[in-house]
């Protein structure tokens, strides 16, 4: 494999990256286990700060080595105190900040949103006033931080395409989040802002961050032991604003170690680490400072050793030992040859400091210490027993002090002296034996019997010593050692520390002493730096000439090894550290805070346990900090209940009050208990913050609230009910002890009265039913735990045959808190009693709380139980008349449905699917009722649970899968089991399918309650592999059967003797009704026929206020069983139903697999036979034959241009049935239509398989060439028709489209005018009446006129053309009786079509140029002819007007005498009769008497021609003057 780390550093090289700074103050690591080694912490990021790699500069990464101490409990801590290390790290990485203020910002609303949905979630009680104020304030606060803009990615030369997106799709989703919370009512709270969470966090994650996260290694012996990962984003620094900064920039946070995978002890915690974190550029740290309190300081550190040489003591002795090392003996440098580095200088001399820490003592806090010595023998030559060369050794054969000589410690004393422990594999003295090995000369296996081959043996003496109980606490006590001096002393005799490596080192002498040590201190001081952090500065090592000589063997070390060297991945690597030459970084507190806590502890519950006993010896150990207290010991209990306070007085803490204000300690609460041995065991921890008051004044009393407890890190494993508060001690506070006043009883704190819940003697009475679906049972009993109290039921002795207990009611007396917040939990066990007494639990069940069951009959509000309220319709009189007078007629058209009804009719009724176009009237009759989930899961019928409640038998806490993530497509089957039976028929699988429509019906008998779980199971039918099972679900029929709603049988909404839908009850409904009033303790229904009415709970009701007319739907059964069918419809009843059940598999339990609709009727056999089976077998399709006539077309749009630029189109007509594409027929071609008229007479013939009762076509086909089975489709009956314009050279052209389904289509127009688009409008705007007419044309058979095509044009769609057919839809039958043939071919007949007569266009202009002129120039050019035409008439008149006009002015000027006789006696003589010559003659003088004489010369004019008229007519006679 190739190694690219050069590569890779080679390219960072060259990118535009930035110096980043990373600083870390260690304030506290407690909850540790006892490391007997010094350990240490080292930070990283990537590969920067990891002492391991020398490829990097060394960084002051790592902290000073220190102790664990015994904290007086059960854990260690490190004892820093005042004295916090510190880390600087420096590093270069890419700039990020944009893309990380984005990212902070989120979290900053996710993390509130979950704070707020955490203090939500821990008030229980509905009625709490806290929880209508916590809500306003999430929505508040949810509202006010999505209002915030996110930083703009648009505008960011660095934000790549994925970044634009994701901020876009964040910004839609913050504006969403937005309106939803202003919209949201307080009503299912808790799941509203889960869900608004899981938004949240989906678009959190940032798939770009370039910043490694920081890791904190926990180091013991040189060895990684535990960690803890930090992000980088949450600690990073930004100058834009706070909340840009990560939510830990500058704060306290608490961090939970971890072990590496598959190391460690199983839930353990290698430590709890409070830390304060600082990352960002090193250019905005010049004003760094993490705490409001604490001074850093920088010191150079070097150990200076001697040995005892000829009792002298000095540096001849040490051997292979340094005369200058580090705490853990690796050479360093000498005092003076240690220099400052940049911009840093000395401040003061070197000065010894022992490090006291590191000198104290492990079991400072133990109270007892039990102390052992090994005394050590071997044989000699004789075989006898010596002294060994090394008679007092330890446990693991180091050295010790004899016994005599051992003095007990100041401030301990011993009651006995050292004794032989004889309480393990040892002989009678008290030895144990075994052989030397080589080097050691110690026995790897030690035994307890003498052979004569043992070389060696030992033997342990043990004694106690015990701390003598002074004034001082065990923290005082250390603290005063930390703080101790000797100031007698002089400067070489001062800080010496005696011992050896590898052990501990001690500040007085001993007797055999042989190595001291002492530490050299020299404090570092920073230059005056400007824009950068000092700390930031401290990179590399202190000496240079160590570091060169480390370097010169380093490449020494690599050159020897390098012939050697094998390129496999076997070869060892070279073991190198770093130079130790680093300073050390501390944060000195001078002024430590005092402060009192006070934990309210009432409650844990929800706790599951596979023990008969759920908890013995129960008891709580509250850790804070390094300190702890465990409360008292409970006997079992199913809830344990404490009710006490614990109290921790005078807490020292360093950090300034304002900042443990803020970012307190966690309180952690750890849950104990004991074995049957004694052994104490954790069972879970819960963590939270306290409440901090640094004012006694403003203190209210914080309220308890549920804490959930955490097994390991994740498992919740119950809760607990707790409440802490930390309280600031101040001067005038400090002599009262404790601060706060807490009640004392009975050698305990116990908890306030303000805060006590109130306790009242209650009786929980509890009747037990049986025990179903358990499996190698032998003789089980259920034990009953509330609180301290149990009952136990007697054991069912056969439960194969009776699964049911002898005793059902259980009576429990004891005091229980009235507030909801502290209701007791009820806990269900079953225990199985096994030969010799033994007992097993085989599962538990819990009540979270008694609250829903709470009766109090002495209640001044108490309400006994009453049956439902009757509701009865009633209708005006007037409202009646207008629905008598419009409704029922109006719906004429209802009367007549041309498909007979079923009961897949009444679930699509229901579920709204069943087509529109049919009508029936009566289906308000025969409605059922579909639910989306399981009858169960109904909120009315309250889980079929009414008569007794079902509980699942856990193990183990009870936990949710994640949701469906994927679909897929199988071959299902369906089987059903119950008991010993099983039904179904693997080889009736539906093909290629998710959503299979099965149609069966199953009948089976069983009895209950042996047999009572119905189990649906559906597998996938594979041919060669092993069905797969793809979900199941689970029907308890004995709680249908038990339950007071009837659910073994619906309640169907009429009663009808016979028909389709026929009553099948084996009761009928006046039956049902007498029985349910039983049931509910009501007197018997009595019916009256008289006056059609029945007397129930004291009521007296009519069938006339059910029915405001007299029924006319058929097959309905007499006015009694209707009447009674009535009321119980009003009782809340189980309805007929089909239910909706989810599938659940084995092998991924919790995720849903898909949904089942069924029903389930259970007929008891005592009530009689059955009524019978519904049938709801499939539906079947019929096939049939459409046959389509297309005649000719009108109107058509034109595409293409002539050779004389007109516009003409070559039609064609294309169709086929929706769903059939493949079935595509085309008519012939018209060609060279200029009027967008075209003549066809063809047949299109299309086969279909229509089902009338859904309308839809049903195709059954393969999807591929290697499927085994088809794949059934359904789709829309629709015929498309399309018009195109045939192309020679290029795609042919699309000219309008029409769609017609065949069961609603609208009636087409008896002429082409008479066609519009608005035929085909589905949803139109005139008035109704006004509305085509739609049609079946299953029902009319056949029909002929004009449709109209369309196409989209500018989103629009317009009318494009027109289209006379003929439709005819035949059944296969008739199709054979009546045979046609598609197109025009043979058998040409119903009807017969001819070839259309078409004109040849060539020959047009032969036969009629007249047309053809017309067609050709005149639809193109009319407005230019007319144009034309009209300047040729105006010409014409001009030059007619120009060409009289010279004689008709020469007339008027020269005026020629004509004379003229009268022509009034033409007409005379021609007619020959005086009277009307006389009175023509009258009548033209009359009319020349009456001109006036400006008019004589015109008259002169006229009378010119009429001379002429004389010269051919002489007898005429002249006219009068």
């Amino acid at each position: 494999m190739k190694d690219l780390s050069h590569d890779v550093i080679s390219i960072e090289k060259h990118q535009n990256r930035q110096k980043y700074g990373l600083c870390v103050i260690f304030l506290s690591c407690t909850m540790m286990p006892n490391f007997k080694d010094l350990i240490q912490f080292e930070v990283s990021i990537g590969h920067y700060g990891n002492k391991m790699d020398l490829s990097y500069k060394p960084l002051v990464s790592t902290t000073q080595y220190s102790p664990v101490i015994y904290d007086g409990n059960i854990y260690h801590y490190v004892p820093w105190y005042n004295t916090k290390p510190m880390v600087a790290v420096t590093s270069f990485w890419e700039d990020v900040s944009f893309r990380m203020n984005c990212l902070n910002l989120l979290q900053f609303t996710r993390d509130r949103l979950k704070a707020n949905l955490d203090a939500l979630k821990s008030m229980r009680n509905p009625r709490d006033p806290a929880l209508l104020p916590q809500w306003e304030k999430l929505l508040r606060e949810l509202v006010e931080d999505c209002k915030r803009p996110l930083p703009c990615m648009t505008d960011q030369p660095k934000a790549t395409n994925l970044d634009k997106k994701r901020w876009q799709l964040r910004s839609l989703l913050l504006r969403e989040l937005t309106q939803k919370a202003k919209e949201a009512q307080p009503r299912d709270m808790v799941a509203t802002v889960e869900g608004w969470l899981y938004r949240l966090n989906a678009v959190l994650p940032e798939p770009q961050v370039s910043l490694p996260d920081v890791m904190i290694w926990l180091i013991s012996q040189e060895q990684r032991v535990a960690y803890a990962q930090v992000p980088a984003h949450s600690i990073l620094f930004s100058p834009t604003g706070a909340l840009h900064c990560g939510r830990f920039c500058g704060k306290t946070q608490t961090l939970f170690l971890q072990y590496p995978e598959g190391e460690g002890q199983k839930d353990t915690l290698p430590g709890q680490l409070r830390v304060c974190m600082w990352l960002g550029n090193v250019k905005d740290s010049k004003d760094l400072q993490l705490l409001r309190q604490g001074d850093v300081v920088v010191y150079a550190e070097t150990y200076e050793n001697q040995a005892k040489f000829k009792d002298q003591w000095g540096q001849q002795g040490l051997r292979r030992c340094p005369n200058f090392s580090d705490v853990m003996g690796h050479k360093t440098l000498p005092k003076e040859d240690f220099k400052e580095p940049p911009e840093w200088h000395w401040q003061g001399q070197w000065t010894v400091e022992p490090q006291r820490r590191l000198l104290l003592d492990t079991d400072i806090n133990k109270s007892q210490v039990l102390e052992e010595v090994y005394e050590n023998q071997h044989r000699d030559a004789t075989g006898a027993w010596v002294p060994a060369a090394v008679p007092n050794t330890d446990a693991d054969g180091e050295p010790m002090e004899a016994r005599e000589n051992m003095k007990c410690p100041q401030g301990w004393h011993v009651n006995k002296n050292w004794a032989v422990e004889l309480n393990h594999a040892v002989d009678n003295e008290g030895w144990e034996y075994g052989v030397g090995i080589q080097p050691s000369g110690l026995p790897k296996i030690w035994n307890s019997v003498e052979k004569t081959y043992y070389s060696r043996r030992r033997r342990r003496w043990v004694r106690m010593r015990y701390r003598n109980h002074g004034g001082l606490s065990h923290e005082q006590e250390t603290l005063s050692f930390l703080q101790l001096h000797h100031p007698g002393l002089a400067e070489d005799e001062m800080g010496w520390e005696y011992g050896v490596f590898g052990s501990k080192f001690h500040l007085n002498p001993q007797p055999q002493s042989r190595f001291r040590r002492r530490c050299w201190h020299r404090r570092l001081a920073p230059n005056k730096v400007k824009g950068i952090a000092p700390i930031f500065l401290l990179e590399g090592s202190l000496g240079k000439d160590l570091e060169q000589q480390t370097e010169r063997e380093v490449n020494k070390v690599s050159s020897s090894r390098t012939l050697g060297r094998i390129r496999s991945s076997q070869r060892a690597p070279v073991e190198i550290t770093q130079p130790p030459n680093l300073p050390f970084i501390y944060c000195v507190f001078n002024r430590p805070h005092y402060y009192q806590l006070f934990c309210y502890i009432y409650q844990a519950r929800n706790l599951m346990s596979n023990q008969i006993q759920t908890f013995q010896g129960p008891f709580i150990r509250l850790v804070f900090l390094n300190h702890s207290q465990r409360t008292q010991t409970l006997r079992s209990s199913a809830a344990p209940t404490w009710a006490q306070t614990l109290i921790f007085q005078h807490l020292l803490l360093y950090e300034d009050p304002q900042d443990t204000k803020e970012r307190p300690p966690l309180v952690v609460l750890e849950l104990w208990q004991r074995d049957s041995q004694g052994k104490e065991s954790l069972w879970g921890r819960s963590m939270w913050s306290p409440v901090v008051w640094l004012d006694v004044q403003n203190r209210i009393l914080p309220p308890m609230r549920w804490h959930p407890l955490v097994k390991g890190l994740e498992d919740e494993e119950g809760e607990i009910l707790a409440s802490c508060e930390l309280v600031l001690e101040t001067e005038s506070l400090r002599q009262k002890l404790p601060v706060l006043s807490v009640p004392w009883k009975n050698g305990i704190y116990t908890l306030p009265k303000s805060i006590q819940p109130t306790l009242r003697k209650m009786a929980v009475e509890v009747l037990v039913w049986g025990l179903r679906n358990m499996k190698q049972v032998r003789s089980p009993q259920l034990l009953v735990e509330c609180w301290e109290e149990s009952l136990r039921t007697e054991p069912i002795r056969d439960f194969q045959t009776d699964p049911n207990f002898t005793e059902s009611v259980l009576f429990l007396m004891l005091y229980m808190p009235v507030e909801e917040a502290f209701a007791l939990p009820l806990m269900l066990k079953v225990v199985n009693n096994q030969d010799f007494g033994q007992q097993t639990v085989l599962g538990q069940a819990n009540v979270d709380s008694l609250q829903p069951y709470f009766c109090d009959p002495w209640a001044e509000d108490y309400v006994p139980p009453q049956p439902p309220v009757l509701s009865v319709k009633k209708y005006h009189k007037l409202l009646g008349y207008l629905y008598e007078k419009f409704w029922f007629k109006s719906s004429k058209a209802e009367d007549e449905y041309e498909h007979e009804v079923d009961w897949w009719s009444k679930l699509f009724w229901a579920t709204g699917d069943a087509p529109k176009s049919l009508k029936y009237k009566y289906k308000d009759y025969h409605t059922l009722k579909v639910y989306n989930c399981e009858l169960e899961a109904v909120p009315a019928f309250q889980g079929l649970e009414d008569f007794c409640q079902t509980f699942k038998l856990y193990q183990e806490q009870p936990k949710l899968d994640s949701p469906v993530v994927g679909e897929f497509k199988c071959d299902p089957y369906v089987i059903l089991k119950l008991g010993e039976t099983k039904l179904g028929n693997r080889e009736k699988y539906h093909p290629n399918t998710l959503d299979p429509v099965f149609g069966m019906m199953f009948e089976l008998s069983c009895t209950i309650p042996l047999e009572k779980d119905l189990k649906i199971e559906l597998y996938d039918f594979d041919l060669f592999s092993p069905d797969d099972k793809i979900g199941t679900t689970v029907i308890d029929l004995e709680n249908r059967l038990l339950s007071g709603f009837g659910a073994r049988c619906g309640l169907s909404k009429s009663y009808c003797h016979s028909g389709p839908f026929r009553w099948r009850d084996q009761m009928p409904p006046s039956v049902l009704l007498e029985h349910h009033a039983k049931r509910k303790g009501l007197p018997p229904p009595l019916f009256s026929p008289e006056d059609d009415s029945v007397f129930y709970n004291g009521k007296k009701f009519r069938l006339q206020s059910f029915e405001l007319k007299p029924p006319s739907a058929r097959f309905l059964g007499p006015k009694k069983e209707r009447l009674a069918l009535y009321l119980l419809h009003t009782q809340g009843l189980v309805p007929e139903h089909v239910e909706t059940r989810t599938l659940y598999s084995d092998s991924q339990p919790g995720i849903d697999q898909g949904k089942v609709q069924m029903w389930v009727d259970i007929f008891p056999n005592k009530l009689g036979p059955p009524g019978p089976p519904v049938n709801i077998r499939p539906r079947k399709p019929k096939r049939y034959e459409l046959r389509c006539v297309i005649w000719r077309t009108a109107h058509v749009d034109l595409k293409r241009n002539s050779l004389s630029n007109e516009k003409i189109s070559d039609i064609y007509v294309k169709g086929w049935l929706f769903g059939l594409e493949k079935d595509t027929q085309k008519t012939d071609i018209h060609y060279h239509s200029l009027t967008g008229e075209g003549i066809f007479n063809w047949r299109f013939i299309f086969t279909l398989d229509y089902l009338a009762a859904e309308q839809v076509c049903v195709l059954s086909q393969k999807d591929y060439i290697w499927s085994l089975d088809p794949t059934m489709m359904t789709f829309p009956a629709r015929l498309i028709i399309q018009i195109w314009d045939n192309n020679i050279f290029s795609s042919d052209d699309f000219l309008g489209v029409l769609e017609l389904d065949l069961s609603d289509m609208p009636f087409p127009a008896r002429h082409a005018k008479m066609c519009s688009i608005r035929m085909m409008d589905a949803d139109p705007k005139w008035p109704h009446f006004l509305q085509y007419e739609h049609f079946s044309l299953f029902k009319m058979k056949t029909v002929t006129g004009w449709w109209p095509c369309q196409v989209l044009d500018d989103g629009k769609w317009r009318l494009s053309g027109k289209v006379k057919m003929t439709l005819e839809i035949l059944t296969e039958k008739e199709a054979l009786i009546k045979p046609a043939g598609q197109g025009q071919s043979e058998p040409n007949q119903y009807p017969t079509l001819h070839p259309p007569l078409r004109t040849n266009p060539l020959v047009m202009w032969f036969q009629s140029p007249i047309t053809s002129f017309f067609h050709v120039f005149w639809k193109r050019y009319r407005f230019k002819i007319i144009i034309i035409l009209i300047i040729a008439i105006i010409g014409l008149l001009l030059f007619n007007f120009i060409y009289s006009a010279p004689n008709y002015l020469a007339m008027s000027w020269i005026k020629p005498e004509l004379r003229l006789s009268a022509p009034i006696q033409i007409y005379a003589n021609i007619n020959n009769s005086p009277n009307t010559s006389s009175a023509n003659s009258s009548t033209l003088t009359t009319h020349h008497q009456n001109l006036k004489p400006t008019t004589d010369h015109k008259l002169k004019l006229l009378q010119e021609p009429r001379n002429h008229l004389r010269d051919i007519f002489p007898e005429l006679p002249a006219p009068q003057d």
